[in-house]
Order: structure tokens, then C-alpha cells, then sequence
């Protein structure tokens, strides 16, 4: 339903709208006669935590949300089951009986649609439905008239939140703990040391290869990198000629290298085509000077040049000026068409799958509704091109040149999978987000336009950076132990790709980043505008003025939730990709609901409705029970069942994702409330709704694996800890009775220099020892002698000196991980090897 009107600043809806309030006491309390009272506005803190008193039919108490900086709450309204607050950053919505909240970014909005007069779904660009319904009709209007013009017309780039929270939390001082600011800093200095860095690392033969400057002012291409590696024997001047014969001058540049073999990856848009269909002089002069860049002694040069497109929709584009290599012309090459979807179907395929996972849909006929959306196969598709690029590169050694029409979408995939695939140098935290910054945001790719930042052109938008990142959960899920970060890292990934948190995924391009910024700058802080101009004089320096946090200031390895403990840092292989649309898993994380917002969807079901109770719209009832005993449930309304039980395997509740494709009703089962009684399960805990929201204010992604990982590895560190700390009271009491100084006697055990060397038969005991093995469950086993020593974790202290280091225990704390969770059989995806070789690689020998 289309937005007809302004949303008013003061709206009289039956006691339950309230708008446009900067106060942060909000309650029903401010409400005279159904218009707002308006109060002082909410002042600037770090932390805001505001005391709202809530009022609902059952209840009443007070509930803390915390704020970012540099937001406030706009407006309020009481919902049938949740109370909606509309901030400058975001939409939370938290239930009455506090046992669910959320939080939808406003920029993350897609659509909103009105339904049945009183209820509103808010579609979500990550793939996710909510649910609300209000009071009463005029209600459900006026919000979806607010919410309308506040999250799905057009905005201005210093609309975005981004803009607000920077400035407030670096002008005030209150930045968060878990920003690091600095990390993520792209700036002209950066990026010319990251390019040489990279040049050097992958081996490029500096007589045949060369970094350009040319670009520095974007004089060249406007969406380009500053500094791009060319063949040596192309100068400068020549660039300026030969960048004319590429689709918006995206000329062949070289971006990778394999080591081993010499093959040359490179990335450029469509060649472009006269009106006869002419071939570009321009861009066969590029391609002779690559092909005698890439000539080797032993071997003649071949040239793959993989086309993305389809060889229909490759001929399509000759009407617009575009078209494609041939071997005549281009000599030496072998010219492949994919045939990858482009935007259009990418976005097509991206709704049928949100509309699946929401409507409710027969059990029996989902994987054939999954398999019609087409998604998985897309998936599979993208990397298997990837695949066969980056095999011909490092078993062959043959050179490629990857190009799509404008060669910012489907380029930018294929080319980044590549290079992710092939050097494990990507997989790193560093190593991942250069990959990010140097493919997809210095090449270029339309971020504004792709995910909708400023609602601008609906065709323009395409969910690609978030099917790429899909496809690097697919690999993560088949090489866990290949990668530094975990999963939780590229579901908050995804998440901010549209959060308007950051400033890294605002913008079409560097140049228009640098541009945007500089003009933000003026029109926040008007007194530099003397330095302003100078930077306006000199293109180069923009970079310098971006003043945005960017994402990796809080994603990182500083950030220890996000580090994966199953790690392995000399696994140096190819990664292996999956063989099929068989092997593809859905993304649950991402494009299903949590449970937090299953319950705001689906408030009053009861807790064991009956498969015959779906009424059609997600939601189960059942009219033999009373309003009194109906509670809120987690039966899902929009995530579909996993191909896969994971949780099944780990000991969880086998309903933590079902939905109504299971006939059943989803039971919430939380690891803090132990109760046997559902209805307690569901009640409210202490820092609610902070239980549901995470550090950067969007919504927890339970992610039951890694969460039980990361638990048990901090258990395990604390037991170390506390074993030490007895440890070290019982030795100096002994030592202390016995007046035997503790610098050269402990426990009768003499020192030297502080150090207690063990000698051959000596038994290992709760004192210092040298070595241990421990078992696939996690056990000490006999040493060699054949004594023994036990430890209720599993892993005994080893220090030296009477100090304690929890670094030397990591990898010993990660073995045991493994070994307890490897004893279900199943590893997120990855079969535990339960052959005989495969226990003895699961004991752990630990040496000091």
C-alpha cells in the first residue's frame, strides 16, 4: 500500500500513538487525553539507558534500552503485543510480557506492507518479516505512513545514522569500548602501502609488472582504485588512451597472482564495441601488452578470458555500445561464457526465497519451493566459476581476465571468491578485510545503490555483496578449521552491510565516499572551511577527511567473539567448494528469524498448538484454549527447517529452529533457565531487553555451535585460573610453614632459578609439570611411565615461575574444545573422522 500523507508530530490514536519525543522517560504516563506532553530533550551520553515504564495488560515494570551515541528516541506507540520506539538508527520492538525484543535498522527496511487493516509487515533486506499489529485501524495507518517515510523514500547521505554516531561519539568522547577507532581508517597513505605490500607478497616480477599512480585523481576512472598494477611497458599516458576501450574506462588490471605457477588473475568491465561492431584498437593494444607481461621462458601464453554473462545477453549489450572477445581478435585466448544471473534475477531470486521462508508452505513441497527460487543454485553456480578460474590459475598457470558488463557485480564476486579459494592469506582477519576493501570497495562496487541506502532507483538494488557473503559461509562450513574468524563474524557482516552503522558500505566508490564525506565535514564543523578548500583542491587528500567509523573498527581480532577457536593457522591448502546445490545449506542466521523475533511475530500462539491449527499467516490457535492460557511461543512464521540438524546433534532442543514446516510448535529452551515449565522459560531476566540486543544495537544471532565453543572455552580458562590460583595459596602456605623460601624450595621440590625441571621418571602431579596427553574426551592419559594425572577440565595448568599465562593453555583449551564437541559425530557441516588415525590426530600432546 502506497504512503499517502506527511506522518504529524502529534497524533491522537486512542491512547496508543505518540510521536516525534526526544524524552528519555517515556511512558503511557506522558499521554493527556491521547496527545503527546513534550519533555527535555534526551541529552548526548555514551551509554543511554532509559527507563521506560511499560504498560500492558498482564504487567508492568521497568525496562532499560541502551543507546548509542548520538540517539534518541523519536516517537513511541503501544502495539497489540509490543511497544514500537523509532530512533534515528533503528525500529526496537519489545513485547509486553518481556520475553522477546528486536531491532530492525531503518536503512535495513526494504518495504513495509499493510495487511488486514491492523497489521503491518516490515520487510527486511537481509531477508527477514516482521510482524506487527496494532489496535485498530487508524493506528496501523498512521505508522505505516511513519514508518513508510522514514525508512522507504528517499534520503540524503547525511541521513544516515553513520554521520550522527561518529561525530558524537569522537566530538564528546564517548566512544564505545568496542569500537577501535583507527582500525578500518582508509585513507591515501593506507591504501599506496597496502598496494605495495600486496605487490610484494604475491611475487609480481617488478620488469614485467608495475604499480600506477595515474589515478591518484580519479582522473582515469572514477571508480578505480588510486593505485592499480599494469604491465610494465604501458605508461601512463598510454593508460589514458587504452582505458577508452573498456565499459566506463574499467580498463584490465591484474589482482592477483599465484606463486607457484605465474598465472595472472585480472579484473576490467565489457569491451567496448564500435557501431559496426568493430573490435576497440585500444583494448586489443591492452591485451598484446598483458599477454607479453605474462610470457614465461618454458611455456607460451594463454589467455582465459571468462565472460560472467550469458552468450545471449553478452550479443544483447552490442545495442548499447558493449559486447565480447572473440579469438580473432584477441589472440591466444580462450573466451568461456558463464552464464550467472545479473542483478535483476539476483534480486527476483532473493524475494521468492523471503516470501518462502515467511508464508507458511507444506512440509512436503519446500524443498521443491526452495529448489524454484533458484537461490541455491545460484549460489553453487558462482562458486563453481570461481572454482574453475582459480584451478586454471594454479594448475595450469593460465592467465584469466574476468569481466561481467560493467564489471562491479558479478566481477567483483567471481574475483574475490577466487582469490579466497586459493591464498590462505584472505582467510586471516587482516587478510579477509583487505580482500573486502580493495575488490569490492576501491573497485567500485555500487554499495548505495545495490542495498538501497538512499531508496533510490528499486532496479538498481540487488542483494550481491550478501549472496557473496553466502557464498563464503558455504566455504567457511566446509573448511572451518581454514579460516581465522568464525560464522558469527560474516552474519554481523551481513548484518551491517545494511545497518547505516558504518561508513564502509554507504557509498558507490572511494571517490564518492571521499566527495560525500568532505561536503558532511562543511556542513557539520563550518569553522575548517579554510581547510576544507584546500582539501577541495587536492582530490588525493579526500581520503584523508573521511571521518566515519568504519566496520572493521568493531569486527576484528580485538574483537574475541569473533575468533574462530577451531582455527588451524597452517592449513595452507585450496579450500574445498562444495560439488552441487546438494552441498548448499540455507543461512539461517541471516535470512531466518530468531527466536526473539519469532515471538513478535507470532505473540499468541500457544505453546503446543496442533498441525492442523495454521490458519495460513504463520500463526497456529486453537479455540479449546483460553485467552488465560495462551502464551507466547517460539513456533517460526519465516525461517524454514535446516537440511541439517545441528542442534539436534549437540544435545539442544530439536524445535530451536523448527517452524510451521515441522507441525509443530517451537519451545523455548534457554540455557539460563533450566524450568521444565515452559511459561517460566519465557519470563523476563534481569537486563531485558539487553538480553536480546547486542553491543551495537541490533538483534542477538544465536548461533548454538560457536556459542557453546566460545562457553566452553571461557570455562575452561576460568577453571585454569582458579586451579592456579589454589594452587599458588597452597604452595606458599607450605612454604611458609616450613620457612623454606620460595625462590629456591616448593613443596619439598627444589629450584633452579625458579624453574622446576621434572626428571624422566618423575610423576606428574597437581605441581609444575613439563607434559601432558589428553584424550579424545578431554582426560589425561599415562605418560610414558605410566603415571597419571587428572584434572576436572580436562587440561592442567602449565606456568612456569609460579606465573600463569592463559595464551600457553589456547591451543590446549582449542584441542579440548574439539575433542568434547567432535564426541556427537558432526561438526557444523564437517563429519568428525571416527576411524582409528582419526582418534590418534585427536590426542593432544602438550610440551614444556
Amino acid at each position: 500500500m502506497p504512503c499517502t500523507g506527511e506522518a504529524s508530530r502529534e497524533v491522537s490514536v486512542d491512547d496508543h500513538c505518540y510521536c516525534e519525543n526526544d524524552n528519555p522517560k517515556l511512558s503511557v504516563d506522558s499521554v493527556t487525553n491521547g496527545h503527546l506532553v513534550d519533555d527535555e530533550p534526551l541529552g548526548q551520553t555514551v551509554v543511554n539507558k532509559l527507563p521506560v515504564k511499560q504498560t500492558s495488560k498482564n504487567d508492568s515494570c521497568e525496562t532499560n534500552l541502551t543507546l548509542l551515541p548520538g540517539e534518541s528516541i523519536d516517537s513511541t506507540v503501544e502495539l497489540v503485543h509490543v511497544r514500537l520506539y523509532l530512533t534515528q538508527y533503528r525500529i526496537i520492538l519489545v513485547s509486553h510480557n518481556h520475553n522477546a525484543a528486536t531491532a530492525i535498522p531503518l536503512v535495513m527496511v526494504d518495504s513495509i506492507e499493510a495487511k488486514d487493516l491492523i497489521f503491518l509487515l516490515v520487510h527486511c533486506r537481509d531477508g527477514k518479516v516482521i510482524r506487527l499489529k496494532a489496535e485498530n485501524s487508524t493506528t496501523a495507518m498512521t505508522w505505516f505512513t511513519k514508518l513508510t517515510q522514514k525508512t522507504c523514500t528517499a534520503r540524503k547521505s547525511e541521513e544516515i545514522f553513520a554521520f550522527k554516531f561518529t561525530a558524537e561519539a569522537a566530538h564528546k568522547d564517548h566512544m564505545p569500548e568496542w569500537v577501535r577507532k583507527g582500525a578500518g581508517t582508509l585513507s591515501s597513505n593506507t591504501v599506496l602501502l597496502e598496494i605495495d605490500k600486496e605487490f610484494k607478497a604475491l611475487g609480481f616480477d617488478a620488469e614485467k609488472w608495475r604499480i600506477s599512480a595515474a589515478n591518484k585523481d580519479f582522473d582515469l576512472c572514477p571508480t578505480y582504485p588510486q593505485y592499480l598494477i599494469v604491465p610494465s611497458n604501458v605508461n601512463d599516458e598510454d593508460l589514458k588512451k587504452l582505458r577508452l576501450g573498456r565499459f566506463f574506462q574499467r580498463f584490465a588490471t591484474a589482482v592477483w597472482r599465484c606463486r607457484k605457477t605465474g598465472g595472472v588473475l585480472m579484473r576490467c568491465a565489457q569491451p567496448s564495441i564500435g557501431f559496426f561492431g568493430n573490435p576497440n584498437d585500444e583494448d586489443v593494444k591492452m591485451y598484446n601488452n598483458i599477454v607479453r607481461s605474462v610470457v614465461t621462458k618454458d611455456k607460451k601464453p594463454k589467455i582465459l578470458i571468462v565472460d560472467a554473462r550469458s552468450y545471449t545477453a553478452a550479443w544483447a549489450n552490442k545495442a548499447k555500445g558493449g559486447g565480447f572477445e572473440t579469438s580473432d581478435t584477441y589472440p591466444n585466448s580462450e573466451v568461456e561464457f558463464m552464464s550467472l544471473p545479473n542483478i535483476h534475477n539476483i534480486r527476483y531470486s532473493f524475494h521468492q526465497l523471503r516470501n518462502l521462508l515467511f508464508a507458511p508452505v507444506d512440509e512436503q513441497f519446500f524443498l521443491q519451493s526452495l529448489q524454484g527460487t533458484m537461490w541455491f543454485l545460484y549460489i553453487a553456480n558462482l562458486i563453481n566459476v570461481s572454482k574453475r578460474i582459480t584451478d586454471a590459475l594454479c594448475n595450469n598457470g593460465t592467465s584469466s581476465i574476468v569481466h561481467c558488463s560493467d564489471g562491479w557485480d558479478r566481477t567483483t564476486q567471481i574475483v574475490s571468491l577466487c582469490k579466497l579459494i586459493a591464498d590462505p592469506r584472505y582467510r586471516t582477519f587482516q587478510g579477509f578485510e583487505a580482500l573486502v576493501r580493495r575488490e569490492w570497495i576501491e573497485f567500485g562496487h555500487k554499495f548505495a545503490d545495490r542495498n538501497g541506502i538512499l531508496n533510490g532507483d528499486p532496479n538498481e538494488r540487488s542483494p550481491v555483496f550478501l549472496q557473496w557473503l553466502d557464498c563464503v559461509h558455504q566455504l567457511w562450513i566446509l573448511n572451518p578449521e581454514a579460516f581465522e574468524f568464525n560464522q558469527r563474524y560474516l552474519m554481523k557482516l551481513a548484518q551491517h552491510s545494511y545497518s547505516g552503522l558504518f561508513g564502509t558500505f554507504l557509498f558507490n566508490s572511494v571517490k564518492d565516499a571521499s566527495e560525500q564525506c568532505v561536503s558532511e565535514n562543511q556542513s557539520l564543523d563550518p569553522d575548517k572551511s579554510h581547510e576544507n578548500a584546500e582539501i577541495d583542491e587536492n582530490p588525493a587528500e579526500k581520503l584523508n577527511a573521511i571521518r566515519l567509523f568504519s566496520v572493521w573498527d568493531f569486527l576484528g581480532e580485538h574483537n574475541r567473539i569473533f575468533v574462530n577457536p577451531a582455527y588451524e593457522k597452517r592449513y595452507k591448502k585450496r579450500l574445498r567448494c562444495p560439488v552441487g546445490v546438494s552441498e548448499i545449506r540455507l543461512w539461517k542466521e541471516v535470512y531466518c528469524c530468531t527466536d526473539a523475533d519469532t515471538l513478535i511475530n507470532n505473540p499468541e500462539e500457544e505453546m503446543r498448538a496442533p498441525a492442523s491449527s495454521n490458519n495460513g499467516n504463520g500463526i497456529h490457535t486453537s479455540d479449546s484454549i483460553t485467552d488465560k492460557e495462551k502464551v507466547c511461543t517460539l513456533s517460526r512464521s519465516q525461517s524454514a527447517s535446516s537440511l541439517t540438524s545441528l542442534e539436534q546433534c549437540y544435545g539442544l532442543s530439536p524445535n530451536v529452529y523448527s517452524n510451521h514446516l515441522l507441525n509443530g510448535s517451537l519451545q523455548h529452551n534457554c540455557a539460563r533457565n533450566c524450568s521444565n515449565d515452559p511459561r517460566q522459560n519465557l519470563s523476563a531476566t534481569s537486563k531485558f531487553p539487553l538480553d536480546f540486543l547486542d553491543i551495537d544495537g541490533l538483534t542477538k544471532v544465536p548461533i548454538p555451535y560457536e556459542d557453546r565453543m566460545i562457553a566452553e572455552y571461557k570455562r575452561l580458562l576460568e577453571e585454569i585460573e582458579n586451579l592456579q590460583t589454589k594452587q599458588l595459596a597452597s604452595s606458599k602456605n607450605i612454604c611458609e610453614e616450613n620457612g623454606v623460601s620460595r625462590t629456591s624450595q616448593c613443596n619439598g621440590i627444589p629450584l633452579n632459578n625458579g624453574y622446576h625441571h621434572r626428571n624422566r621418571y618423575e610423576s606428574i602431579d597437581s605441581s609444575n609439570h613439563e607434559f601432558e596427553i589428553l584424550d579424545i574426551e578431554g582426560r589425561s592419559k599415562h605418560d610414558s611411565c605410566g603415571t597419571s594425572s587428572t584434572c576436572s577440565s580436562g587440561i592442567l595448568p602449565i606456568y612456569e615461575n609460579g606465573t600463569f599465562d592463559p595464551s600457553s593453555c589456547k591451543q590446549d583449551v582449542r584441542c579440548s574444545i574439539q575433542n568434547k564437541a567432535s564426541e556427537n559425530g558432526h561438526i557444523d557441516g564437517c563429519i568428525a573422522d571416527s576411524s582409528e588415525a582419526g582418534k590418534q590426530r585427536s590426542e593432544s600432546i602438550v610440551v614444556k
